[in-house]
């Protein structure tokens, strides 16, 4: 049988839908590997964010609630010499802690937590040891303390020696735009943490990464065994800050402490230095 040949459109035609299907069938199949490639990247981030937190469930040297269930004031002392770690974009910036400062709850009238009175902004103070505790002053700098046992009882971080990442901790605080300006020298490794709200600009530490967050289970955030700091290397003296005559006595308690000799101490008490 005679096979009709067929007319100048109807090859036209065919090859249209030829070339329709076959663009198709490449759209489809690029969809299919944008699809699959998004898939993988949400997959490599899943498993970076379980590997992250299985490093610090499986990590021998970071801290428990047990070391952060001690009265503010053994805690405050305790936390000298412990090493504070925090993930910056996947870099690991970590600084031993040399300084503190205990408020010790109801009782003390220089805490946020005075007369036992829990807000939304204290509220970390009455949660568990080991939560983190973050308030602003000044409308721009932030603060970092770690509840203890007691009602609304916790330690400012205040002096931190850093360690790992120092020139990422560099680069945070300059970023901050609060620090060293182009006429200025560059900020030393001293001057990076010296200061509650210095160490809270050089780790990236703000309210919304940081307030009632706890130590023994956050993936980006924790403390770990440091050295220990024999009783008589630390400085016990009154706090800074608290001159307030609304305080009371309570603004010349002996509730900070510091590590003597560490230059990463934001301010000496060289009278409480020479009478140790």
């Amino acid at each position: 049988m005679t096979q009709k040949r067929k007319s100048s459109k109807e090859k036209l035609s065919d090859s249209v839908t030829s070339k329709y299907f076959r663009l198709s069938s490449e759209s489809k199949t690029d969809e299919d590997n944008e699809r699959k490639t998004k898939n993988d990247d949400s997959k490599d981030e899943r498993e970076e964010h379980q590997a992250e937190k299985a490093i610090v469930k499986s990590n021998p040297k970071c801290l428990d609630t047990y070391f952060f269930a001690k009265s503010c004031q053994e805690l405050a002392k305790s936390l000298l010499g412990q090493i504070f770690v925090k993930i910056d974009n996947g870099k690991r910036l970590s600084g031993r802690i040399v300084e503190t400062e205990a408020y010790i709850g109801g009782e003390d009238k220089a805490s946020h937590s005075c007369g036992n009175k829990q807000t939304n902004r204290n509220k970390a103070m009455f949660m568990a040891p080991g939560t983190v505790y973050v308030y602003n002053i000044y409308g721009m700098y932030c603060c970092i303390n770690i509840s203890s046992k007691g009602e609304g009882a916790a330690v400012l971080i205040r002096g931190i020696q850093p360690i790992d990442g120092i020139e990422q901790l560099r680069s945070n605080r300059i970023a901050s735009g609060k620090s060293a300006t182009p006429s200025k020298k560059p900020l030393k490794d001293k001057d990076l943490c010296n200061g509650p709200s210095k160490l809270c600009q050089s780790f990236k530490v703000n309210k919304s990464n940081g307030d009632q967050q706890n130590l023994t289970d956050c993936d980006y955030m924790w403390l770990e065994k440091g050295d220990d700091v024999p009783n008589s290397d630390i400085v016990t003296c009154s706090r800074i800050g608290v001159n307030n005559p609304e305080f009371g006595d309570w603004s010349t308690k002996a509730l900070r402490y510091y590590i003597v000799g560490n230059a990463c101490v934001s301010v000496r008490d060289k009278t409480a230095e020479a009478n140790m």
